[in-house]
Order: C-alpha cells, then structure tokens, then sequence
C-alpha cells in the first residue's frame, strides 16, 4: 500500500479529517505496517501503552479482561485505537484482539504525541471523540441498569 493510500485511509478517521496532509505523510511514514492473523492479541490489557494503531484492513474485537471476557466494540475500516493509554500515560485499559486478519499503522507513542501537539485541531478532536465514547458507555451502562 502506497504513502498515498495510507494518508487517504487516514483522513476517512474523523480525528485525522482536518489534519494537514504533511503531518498525515508524516504519521504514514513513521508507521511500521504490521499484519495479524485471526484470533491474534495486537496489544493485552494492562500492557505498556507504547503505540496508537490505525486499522488499515479488517476487524478487531476491544475485550475487557473480566470473568467472563466482555467484547465492548468491535471496530472496522476508518478506526484508530490504543490512543487512551498513549494520551493518559497508562497502561492498556483493554485487549485488542484481531477478528479476522488486519493490517495496521503502528504509531509510536513519540511520534502520535508529537503531531497531537503540533496540529491543536487533531487534540480538539481527539477529545471529541473520546467524550462521544463516553457518552455512548454511560447510555450502554444506563440503558443495563434498567434491565
């Protein structure tokens, strides 16, 4: 997949969307393309929160480490994930799992950081989408409370 693909397949990400197209290459560039096979851990919960991932190909299931494991998402074409640890500085707060095989942009921790520091309107973002994250948890947690 070429430079350009990847940038495409990153402005489709609605935090990425206004991010001008140098720091995008720069993001592309810096990635390290890594391919999982099915039913393979891409990161475990409670990990070092070294890198951001970007979903350039297939589906992957967000576990809950419990007991039972809970699937709280799964996430296709157009996702980013593993940005909560980078950004808080924390360990993993989920595993991620490939569903079916995936290729990935893995984004080192200094680098995301890096861009998410130059370009405010991709940290606005970021904050966007993690509070419409949050809002959707709180309606799934009230919407179990009154079954």
């Amino acid at each position: 997949m070429s430079i350009d693909s990847e940038c495409a397949i990153l402005r489709n990400i609605p935090m990425f969307r206004n991010v001008d197209l140098t720091k995008l290459r720069l993001l592309a560039m810096s990635g390290n393309r890594i391919h999982f096979e099915a039913g393979e851990v891409i990161f475990k919960q409670s990990g070092d929160s070294d890198a951001v991932y970007v979903l350039l190909d297939g589906t992957v299931d967000i576990i809950r480490e419990t007991e039972p494991r809970i699937r709280l998402a799964q996430l296709g074409g157009n996702a980013m994930f593993g940005e909560t640890g980078v950004l808080c500085d924390m360990p993993r707060t989920a595993t991620v799992e490939a569903a079916t095989p995936v290729t990935v942009i893995e984004i080192e921790r200094n680098v995301f950081n890096e861009v998410v520091r130059d370009v405010p309107q991709l940290a606005l973002a970021i904050a966007r989408e993690m509070a419409r994250r949050l809002e959707h948890m709180n309606e799934q947690f009230a919407a179990s409370a009154r079954s």
